[in-house]
């Protein structure tokens, strides 16, 4: 990054990225922040992915290192067995052999027949023990190894769990925007309706307190504009203009606006024992995504601390050497982690 001054201006800098060269510059940080923040960040994600695929290949070498250990203890295990049973036949073939001997020397063939079945039930029932001494000390030294493996499934299953807790924090903050959206088009219609029959009230108790002009004398102009704006009412209305008609238009209209004014009593009131019940299930929804979501937080806390805690020594050292660095350019310089952003930012003063 150069930094140069106007001609003009010497308060004004200017600052172009190019190969760096030391006539002793004069930084701004309003216009090198975000160029340094860019390469910052894009310099810690890098490291990120180099300790992410140090961490697989570490995996990967241990799970190659399992492998390679359970078929040199099955190896082993097999040897062992088969130099087991060998000693067996070894051990086997000089009894048959003491058998024979004594045979020859026309022993009690009874009596060596029951030492014989003696001996071979005690050689079998010791092979047995040994057998499964064997296949239990394998089962025992299988478990570390069921243990890492289970463990790795919990975690591949915890990583794919949060994803879908993500995915479904996300349907049911939109089923929530689509509930008050209709609970809000639902008490519009409803105030809008009420309205109505509130205007259509007045608008029939004015005709029924209304007298036409000449029937108490001189008509004032405000009894004029009144009964011209009743005319134009009647119009728009399709009232009758008969006295007849118009008190036959009032008795259906009060009829019709008691009976629509109880419906809608009744019907407000169930309305509403649904919009309660629905709002008791939204906010107990509210409540249990709120209770995940600080779960979250909290254990996102916690790596943030054990990330912060790893990378303030790293930011230090930077700090150093910038300010040698600065130093040299002949301005004094400050880097620092700027949380909770997480951004690096730079302090410039003039020497």
């Amino acid at each position: 990054i150069e930094v140069f001054s106007s001609r003009y201006d010497a308060k004004k800098v200017y600052v172009e990225r190019k190969p760096l060269i030391y006539n002793n510059p004069r930084f701004d940080m309003e216009h090198t922040k975000s160029l340094i923040d860019v390469d910052n960040e894009l310099q810690t994600l890098q490291k990120d992915k180099e300790i992410l695929k140090q961490r697989q290949e570490r995996v990967t070498k241990a799970k190659e290192n399992i492998k390679v250990r359970v078929e040199e203890y099955k190896e082993k295990n097999e040897k062992e067995k088969s130099d087991e049973i060998e000693r067996y036949r070894e051990m086997t073939a000089k009894f048959k052999d003491k058998l024979k001997a004594f045979s020859k020397e026309k022993p009690n063939l009874e009596e060596a027949q029951a030492k014989y079945t003696e001996a071979s039930n005690k050689i079998l029932e010791s092979a047995i023990g040994d057998f499964e001494k064997i296949v239990d000390s394998m089962e025992d030294q299988r478990n570390p190894i069921n243990i890492l493996a289970l463990n790795c499934d919990e975690l591949v299953r915890l990583i794919a769990r949060r994803k879908q807790l993500k995915t479904e924090k996300e349907i049911f903050e939109e089923i929530c925007r689509n509930n008050n959206e209709k609970y809000q088009e639902k008490l519009k219609l409803r105030l809008e309706a009420k309205d109505e029959v509130d205007y259509r009230k007045s608008v029939f108790k004015n005709l029924a307190k209304c007298s036409p002009p000449g029937s108490s004398g001189e008509v004032s102009n405000d009894d004029k504009r009144e009964f011209e704006q009743l005319l134009k009412e009647f119009k728009e209305r399709a009232i009758p203009d008969d006295l007849e008609g118009i008190e036959k238009k009032i008795i259906d209209e009060q009829k019709k606006s008691s009976k629509d004014r109880q419906d809608g009593t009744e019907k407000d009131a169930e309305e509403y024992k649904k919009l309660v019940t629905e709002h008791d299930k939204l906010k107990q929804s509210i409540n249990s995504a709120t209770e995940r979501n600080d779960r979250w937080k909290r254990r996102m806390d916690t790596e943030l601390t054990s990330w912060l805690e790893q990378l303030r020594p790293m930011i230090d050292s930077i700090n150093e050497n910038f300010s040698v660095f600065f130093a040299t350019l002949g301005c004094v310089g400050e880097v620092k982690l700027d949380e909770p952003e997480n951004k690096v930012s730079f302090n410039f003063r003039d020497v």
